[in-house]
């Protein structure tokens, strides 16, 4: 359906992809209230959260001299923009067809904002390992996704395209914050400190958020959904059950995000979300205006 990619020098792919949210449900992810709200609830952190990685990937940008990493910054840029500006599409429809949540937005938004304020200001090069944790998580949490099938096919055709889009795109700039911080001379301790303290926060952020969006909706005693999701993301085969061994391989002092090869899973991905939805390849232009 999309054109064919035009893959950047260094095979990260800025794309813009097309959105239609008017025939989707309000329990889109297999007819589930706590997987939809869920996903929800990971998209509310997601805008604010996609420009605290850019802010801290941007303030150690002039001590990057790799003329290759410094096209993976512009090119992470321009991926991380198209995200957030994605999910507030996807929010807005949340709160205005689905359940009102415009004050948990609000909310969200002013604390991630405050909080990378905060941090850029007391230590530019803590808030830069905390992105790097972050990126970690999210590009695991997206290999775990799209290595299951069966969570893409429970999901309604107008979300599961966005999610496989941004996984796919989680997964290729997941070197990026990494590399960044290790120009900028960020030590071992305090990348896994991070990594420790933003897997915590994480989890929380979004428990908290996707509890209000259960009450909200009257759901949160729809037993028979809570247990399809707690198997769903802890059972043997789960979300998070999958990703642990990549999730732990992070505190070797020898990691780097590469040695998780997901090349083939790319390439696979990549050819079925063409098929899924329609596909603009933006390309190295844009990415560079947006690093700029």
């Amino acid at each position: 359906m999309g054109q064919q990619p035009n893959k950047l020098p260094n095979g990260i792919v800025v794309r813009k992809i097309e959105t239609d949210f008017s025939s989707t449900p309000r329990h889109w992810f297999g007819n589930n209230p706590y997987l939809s709200h869920f996903v929800n609830s990971l998209s509310l952190v997601f805008p604010e959260g996609e420009r605290m990685f850019v802010r801290s990937v941007k303030h150690f940008q002039k001590l990057v001299k790799d003329p290759a990493l410094k096209r993976d910054i512009a090119a992470f840029i321009g991926q991380e923009m198209m995200h957030g500006d994605t999910h507030e599409a996807f929010n807005n429809w949340v709160t205005e067809e689905a359940i009102e949540v415009r004050d948990l937005i609000t909310r969200t938004d002013e604390r991630i904002r405050k909080s990378a304020d905060v941090l850029l200001e007391k230590s530019p090069k803590s808030a830069l390992a905390f992105t790097v944790a972050l990126e970690h998580l999210t590009s695991i949490i997206a290999n775990s996704y799209l290595s299951q099938r069966n969570f893409v096919d429970k999901m309604h055709p107008s979300v599961a395209p966005i999610l496989v889009w941004h996984a796919i795109e989680e997964i290729e700039h997941k070197s990026v914050a990494f590399d960044v911080y290790v120009a900028a001379g960020g030590g071992y301790f305090r990348r896994v400190l991070w990594l420790a303290i933003a897997a915590v926060v994480l989890q929380f952020a979004v428990a908290q958020l996707m509890i209000s969006m259960l009450w909200r909706d009257k759901q949160l005693t729809r037993f028979k959904a809570g247990f399809e999701f707690i198997a769903m993301m802890y059972g043997r085969r789960g979300l998070v059950t999958s990703l642990l061994p990549s999730f732990f391989l992070a505190f070797l002092p020898s990691f780097h995000p590469s040695q998780i090869d997901e090349k083939a899973m790319l390439v696979s991905w990549t050819t079925a979300l063409d098929n899924m939805i329609k596909v603009n390849v933006v390309g190295a232009k844009v990415a560079k205006q947006a690093a700029s």
